[in-house]
């Protein structure tokens, strides 16, 4: 996999406590890739990405 586009949105600062984070596919099309992810603290977000992936190979 290579990156295509990668993009993080910070929503709120973090100081302490246990962050949780899950990422899943939006799209696994043939050649590129689509996923989505979030951080959570305490169940609020406080981050979210999306990327493109290229699958090489």
């Amino acid at each position: 996999m290579v990156t295509a586009e990668l993009s993080i949105s910070y929503l709120r600062p973090v100081r302490e406590g246990v962050l949780w984070a899950k990422g899943w596919v939006v799209h696994p099309g043939r050649h590129l890739l689509h996923a989505a992810g979030e951080v959570l603290l305490e169940g609020k977000r406080v981050a979210f990405a999306k990327g493109v992936f290229h699958r090489v190979g």
